[in-house]
């Protein structure tokens, strides 16, 4: 009997973390003709997995220890689904047909996925217009645009089923400061609401909106919570959010984060926080974050004069 165990998994995760493409492969069928392949696939989140389409059978893949991110392609490189499995997630696992072309990138270190399919080892074609696997900053750019298609997927869901989606919006051009934003959309840096995670000692991540013109009192945070936080690493942001360090909405969240908004908001009837991407947004007052959508009020922010 082969057990599937957490020393397994930690060895995996170690090889991946080792290996230069941050993944690890661990096969354990006992022969490749006229059986059920089987394999556990050990990916960290700047491990690369270039798109590919398996010809000749349907694959299962399920999650078994942290957070992926799965999207299918059409053969002229337009996402054509995307979904989220996580081994304490609602979706744990996922069916890829035959001749999909393909991709997987981690959300969280040490992440795992147990993958199946019949018979001999299937022929593949990789994607012709994905990055190669040398091409550091080409792969990065493209796993990039995977993650903030799912993001901006979940919050414009989000917005419907609240009923918001006419204030939702796109920029023509990117807006990846709080000054940007405020330009393109003609309004005070103070009126866009920047959402920043912060994180303690034991990784347990809360979200803080304010103004795009203050900065947190990490002192006022200490004297609330009783403990520390410190600002959360683009890493740890997105394997608690789903969302790139920069585009983080106030929902649409990969888990149940306590969120916090800050009062400061209140001094304008209209605020815009990001909306899951570097180029868009939507519009809303702190009175409808805080009812509405259910943040926490808090006192958290300082003056940018005093940073």
């Amino acid at each position: 009997m082969k057990r599937l165990d957490c020393s397994l998994f930690h060895s995996l995760a170690q090889r991946a973390r080792e290996n230069p493409r941050k993944q690890h492969i661990d096969e354990f069928h006992s022969s490749t003709d006229g059986t059920i392949r089987r394999l556990l696939h050990a990916l960290e989140p700047d491990g690369y997995i270039r798109p590919f389409a398996s010809h000749g059978t349907d694959k299962m893949l399920l999650c078994v220890q942290g957070k992926f991110l799965v999207a299918t392609f059409t053969p002229d490189n337009t996402i054509d689904d995307i979904s989220i499995l996580g081994s304490d997630l609602h979706c744990r696992g996922a069916e890829i047909p035959s001749g999909t072309f393909h991709s997987v990138l981690a959300l969280e270190p040490s992440s795992i996925l147990y993958e199946s399919h019949y018979g001999k080892p299937q022929r593949f074609t990789e994607a012709p217009w994905a990055p190669e696997h040398s091409d550091r900053e080409g792969a990065k750019a493209f796993l990039q645009r995977i993650i903030l298609a799912n993001s901006r997927e979940q919050v414009l869901s989000h917005l419907l089923n609240h009923g918001m989606m006419e204030r939702y919006y796109d920029h023509k051009t990117p807006t990846r400061t709080a000054e940007e934003a405020a330009a393109a959309l003609n309004v005070n840096v103070s009126q866009i609401a920047k959402s920043i995670v912060l994180s303690d000692d034991t990784a347990q991540c809360i979200i803080v909106v304010l103004p795009g013109d203050r900065r947190i009192d990490m002192g006022k945070v200490r004297q609330h919570f009783g403990h520390r936080f410190t600002m959360a690493s683009p890493e740890r942001t997105l394997a608690a959010t789903g969302f790139l360090a920069g585009s983080v909405s106030p929902f649409a969240l990969l888990g149940a984060l306590p969120i916090y908004a800050d009062i400061s908001l209140k001094s304008h009837p209209e605020i815009f926080p990001a909306a899951g991407g570097i180029n868009n947004g939507f519009r809303t007052s702190f009175h409808e974050l805080t009812t509405l959508l259910g943040l926490r009020k808090c006192d958290f922010a300082r003056d940018t004069q005093g940073a």
